[in-house]
């Protein structure tokens, strides 16, 4: 009751403290008010000295403990209110009345009022951002001074501060709408106190919000009053000094009552939470502490395991992984005995055992419970009816709701002795040998090996003393018996795969030297060898059916002395036990029925065979052929891994055997049949020879065709360019004729040497290069041999260049270069002119629009092998190129330039003949022709001919003609030209002759018939209308035999020798004939010329 009444006491103190207070507030306040009606300007005095004294005393209490204050928020108000009780006192000299400053009125007053509740609200806003934060007193000090200054200058010195206060108007704008932003400036600062409650004591939060609101008060009153002296700006002193007041309380008051609860408040609020931190580490640290331990455990297990698994990664065989883990499991546990059960063949022996007595592992080892014959017993459901805990481990009978069995099925305890005189086997419902307790071991464990529903084994631990393992211990040895099994399974798939290699390798082997085998007894006693080296068998033995006989032949053995080889090398299966197995085609093994084996069995126990597996050979259809047979000496009983071995093996040697003989019968068949194959063969071979033959008499039939087709062709070709040729030689020729014959007449004419004579000669020259040309066409369609002599082909070519220049047109420029030291060929002149004027005729074709050069070069080349072109040898070549700038060729173009007839040029611009005309030359020459050209670079034509050593014969010059003629006589000339028949009677009236000109064939018969002994020659055209010129030889000499007929003709392939010696033609004239020509064909036929004969005028050439 003590407490509640002291309580009470406080209590009832503090009210009457607090009234006390009201009842002196209030005093003072009407003293106040009294004082107002004295004099204003002394009530004014003291509000504001009241006011200036707290701010003096806030400073000062603020300043001087400013290295103890923890909360900066009162030491930046202690330092504002300094600068504030400054403006505040300035605002009191300056008060309407007082008289220290020579200003009348109330405005500077009511200015420094106004500046100086700026800086109050503004200092209690900006107060809260140093809360928490750390400053310098010093700046801030400077800064409110600066402030400070700058404030009362603009009032002062540059007044430039609003107007707040007009003589008989009242309050301005300014100042009315300054006091409602101060109003709300403080009241933000009441929400920011709020925001940072708690970092104030309750109290002195209550105080400052409170001195707050009091000032919004203040600051809302001067906003109403009129005069200086009214009753709102009373109200509003009075609202001040209750807000000072209370700052006063709030800060001086209390810093000096209670200093805890405004320099220290955080000091405090930090002891508290330090108390909680200390109580939250300290359960922080528990929990570390148990959390450490932990980890250390998990470590310690962690180290175990990766010790566990990096010994179980390095083993490579499951015998050596057992030893492992038994070695491993004895060392971490601290076991005395440490063993691992395995399955084998249905029941769960010792596979590796360590630290148990050896009557322990003997005893113990089998846990299958067995029948009367010591053969494993079974459930219903197939499991091996096994034994004891293990038993129960294993196939996981043991529920795990029992104490001593884990989740997992593992099964623990730390005394056998207090678990024997217990209940577990009437709740296990299993029957315990007991002998772990028996032979002392206490704490026993033993942990399951399962993969899946296989049961693989388990591990045993057992240790004399009590109180050995924990569930922790157990779950670690379970999690490294996860492991065991998994590397376990692994290593024992490696085995396997590694027995599956060696196996498939071996049968590999086997099959590979069976089917290379040729005689039975090799082939199965090596490779039967091998197998029993792999099964690490002692003894086989190889039956295969004698038919003829009727009995088993020993085929190959081993493992057995010879003698006794020999001894039961043969069987009759009817009487061994061989022999049943034979007939039924299935295997024996020891331990089935005796009539059962290849052998009697007391002669299988002699050789000291324990194991003993036949296996019959068998062909297609299951016939029987014979016996495999392995025996062992060093274990009861073949795996079912070497039985199956064994069956693949006997599976190939019968096929082997089988293919053996199928190949020795085939053998015989094929001797039969390569005899048979020889006869036939040797009667192919010579069909073959005769087929050969015909086949090379076809194929050169063939390929004689083929040339005879192209000789065809060819000369169809050549048909066709020959009846071309004499198309118009004769029109050509008939034209060429008096041309040629006037031209020498009008050179009679002209003195030689004269300007007019050059010109004549000039165009002449021409004219017989027409001649010359159009003859060179007939030669060319004919391909006859030509007869070639020396010729300098320097001095033609620049006769050739002479008349390109006066022929082509003048923008078309003509370069010769000759560098030939030996310009010497085997040649026809006319032929190489020919090709000259072909080339350069084709290059200023190209040159468009006739505006180009031509460059014609001669040299000298020797050509060496892989140089020359193919159709030429090599040697030495007298070089010949004709190159122009013009449009140039495409490589199709230049694989058909040299067919005769193939042109590129317009129709009426060429004729497709020169260049195969200048082909043909050059080959009849021996030489060869390139061409290089590239469309728009223009083209280049390269003549190789091969030079010779022989001197070039001089050309003939054509000189006038100044014989008067040999001797007179009358001739009767027959043409159907006027031209012809006028330009020649001139000719032979210069010549001296008496010309009787004929039109046709019929007029010159009628004038002959007239008179036939009036006529010394007659000179016939051979093509006129109605009657040919050898129809009208032959008529005169009817009338008059032996009369001389000369015969002229453009063309002389129509007339043949035959026809001419027929008719009794003495001459053969072609045209076009010069004057010499003329002359020289009439001197010899009047000389007398056999009649019919060929005058040496004439010759033989067919130009």
């Amino acid at each position: 009751m003590k407490q509640p009444r002291n309580r009470e006491a406080r209590e009832t103190g503090t009210v009457l403290k607090t009234g006390t207070y009201v009842l002196i507030g209030i005093a003072a306040l009407l003293l106040l008010h009294l004082a107002t009606l004295h004099s204003y300007t002394l009530f004014h005095s003291i509000a504001e000295g009241f006011c200036i004294t707290i701010s003096v005393g806030m400073f000062m209490f603020a300043w001087n403990s400013r290295r103890l204050m923890d909360n900066n928020y009162v030491l930046f108000l202690g330092i504002a209110s300094l600068f504030i009780g400054l403006l505040d006192g300035l605002h009191a000299l300056a008060y309407k009345g007082m008289g220290v400053f020579d200003t009348p009125g109330a405005n500077l007053a009511t200015e420094l009022w106004i500046l100086t509740r700026y800086m109050h609200a503004v200092s209690f806003l900006a107060a809260l951002m140093f809360v928490k934060r750390v400053f310098s007193p010093s700046g801030v000090f400077a800064a409110f001074t600066v402030a400070t200054i700058l404030s009362l200058l603009s009032i002062f010195h540059w007044d430039i501060f609003p107007d707040c206060y007009v003589e008989g108007t009242g309050l301005t704008a300014f100042k009315i709408g300054s006091e409602y932003v101060i109003s709300l400036i403080f009241i933000a600062s009441l929400g920011a106190v709020l925001a940072y409650r708690r970092s104030f004591d309750p109290g002195v939060l209550r105080l400052i919000a409170g001195v707050i609101v009091l000032n919004v008060a203040a600051e809302l009153s001067f906003t109403r009053y009129l005069g200086v002296y009214d009753l709102f700006n009373e109200l509003g002193h009075f609202f001040k000094i209750a807000a000072y007041y209370l700052l006063y309380r709030a800060v001086i008051v209390t810093g000096l009552e209670k200093p805890y609860r405004l320099m220290f408040r955080d000091l405090v609020q930090k002891r508290e939470e330090l108390d909680k931190a200390n109580v939250t580490l300290k359960q922080h640290v528990n929990e570390q502490n148990t959390e450490i331990a932990k980890r250390k455990e998990a470590e310690r297990e962690r180290e175990v395991v990766v010790e566990f698994l990096r010994r179980a990664n390095e083993t490579r065989t499951s015998e050596d992984l057992v030893r492992m883990v038994v070695g491993f499991f004895q060392q971490e546990s601290g076991c005395q005995a440490v063993a691992i059960r395995l399955e084998r063949e249905g029941d769960y022996p010792y596979s590796y055992a360590s630290g148990f007595p050896e009557e322990f592992v003997r005893l113990e080892s089998p846990l299958c419970r067995q029948d009367d014959q010591g053969a494993p017993l079974h459930h219903d459901q197939g499991k091996p009816l096994l034994e004891c805990l293990c038993g129960s481990v294993i196939l996981g009978n043991a529920p795990s709701s029992m104490p001593f069995f884990t989740g997992r099925g593992s099964f623990w305890t730390n005394s056998t002795t207090k678990l024997a005189s217990g209940t577990i086997e009437e709740d296990l419902k299993i029957q315990l040998r007991n002998r772990c307790n028996i032979f002392g071991y206490e704490s026993v464990a033993l942990i399951p090996l399962r993969k899946g529903e296989e049961r693989l084994g388990l591990i045993q631990l057992c240790d004399p003393r009590e109180g050995l393992f924990s569930p922790p211990v157990i779950a670690l040895w379970e999690r490294l018996t996860d492991y065991l099994v998994a590397t376990l399974t692994r290593i024992r798939a490696e085995e396997l795969l590694q027995r599956l290699a060696g196996r498939f390798e071996l049968l590999t082997d086997t099959a590979g030297g069976l089917l290379r085998a040729r005689e039975p007894h090799k082939a199965v006693d090596s490779l039967c060898r091998k197998v029993m080296e792999y099964l690490d068998c002692q003894v086989f033995f190889n039956y295969l059916l004698d038919e003829k006989s009727g009995t088993l032949h020993l085929n190959a053995f081993a493992g057995i002395p010879q003698e006794e080889a020999a001894r039961i090398e043969h069987l009759d299966y009817r009487a061994v036990c061989s022999g049943e197995s034979f007939r039924k085609g299935c295997p024996a093994m020891t331990g089935d029925d005796p009539a059962m084996f290849g052998l009697e069995v007391e002669q299988i126990e002699a050789y000291g065979i324990r194991a003993y597996a036949c296996h019959p050979l068998q062909a297609e259809g299951g016939r029987i052929i014979g016996t495999l047979s392995f025996g062992a000496r060093n274990r009861e009983t073949f795996s079912q891994e070497d039985l199956s071995l064994m069956k693949a093996v006997t599976d190939q040697v019968a096929a082997a055997v089988v293919r053996l003989k199928k190949e020795e019968e085939v053998r015989r068949h094929r001797d039969h049949l390569e005899e048979i194959v020889r006869e036939r063969t040797a009667e192919l071979e010579a069909r073959n020879r005769q087929l050969e033959e015909e086949i090379s008499e076809r194929m050169r039939a063939e390929e004689e065709k083929a040339s005879l087709e192209n000789q065809l062709i060819q000369t169809q070709k050549m048909e066709a360019l020959g009846r071309f040729a004499g198309g118009i030689a004769h029109d050509l020729n008939n034209m060429l004729y008096p041309i040629i014959l006037n031209l020498q007449m009008l050179a009679r004419e002209v003195p030689f040497g004269d300007s007019r004579d050059q010109t004549i000669r000039l165009v002449l020259n021409a004219a017989y290069r027409q001649r010359d040309l159009l003859r060179q066409i007939l030669s060319f369609s004919r391909r006859s041999e030509q007869k070639l002599e020396p010729v300098s082909v320097s001095g033609l070519i620049q006769e050739t260049v002479n008349f390109l220049r006066s022929s082509l047109p003048s923008t078309i420029e003509v370069v010769l270069t000759n560098d030939a030291r030996n310009d010497t060929i085997l040649g026809n002149p006319t032929q190489i002119q020919q090709i000259v004027m072909n080339l350069c005729r084709n290059a200023a074709d190209a040159i468009e629009p006739h505006t180009g050069t031509i460059e014609v070069a001669l040299s000298n080349a020797d050509l060496p092998d892989g140089l020359a072109p193919r159709e030429i040898q090599a040697g030495e070549y007298l070089q010949l190129t004709v190159s122009d700038n013009g449009i140039g060729m495409s490589p199709e173009v230049m694989g058909h330039i040299f067919e005769p007839f193939y042109t590129t040029k317009d129709v009426g611009k060429g004729s497709g003949m020169g260049l195969s005309v200048i082909h043909g030359i050059v080959k009849a020459h021996g030489g060869a022709v390139r061409v290089e050209s590239e469309p728009g670079k223009g083209s280049m034509f390269t003549v190789y001919l091969p030079t010779t050593r022989e001197k070039s014969r001089e050309l003939p010059s054509r000189t006038p003609d100044t014989s008067k003629g040999l001797e007179r006589g009358m001739i009767l000339l027959v043409d159907d030209e006027e031209i012809i028949l006028s330009s020649v009677s001139k000719v032979l009236k210069i010549l001296g002759y008496e010309v009787t000109p004929a039109g046709s064939g019929a007029e010159a018969l009628h004038l002959f018939s007239a008179n036939p002994d009036a006529f010394d020659l007659v000179i016939t055209d051979q093509t006129m209308p109605q009657m040919t010129g050898v129809e009208l030889a032959a008529r005169i000499t009817g009338i008059r035999p032996g009369a001389p007929v000369i015969l002229c003709s453009g063309f002389s392939d129509t007339v043949s020798e035959k026809k001419l010696a027929e008719s009794g033609i003495c001459a053969l004239l072609p045209k076009p004939a010069d004057m010499q020509e003329l002359k020289s064909a009439i001197e010899k036929a009047l000389k007398g010329a056999e009649p019919g004969g060929v005058s040496p005028a004439a010759g033989t050439h067919r130009g």
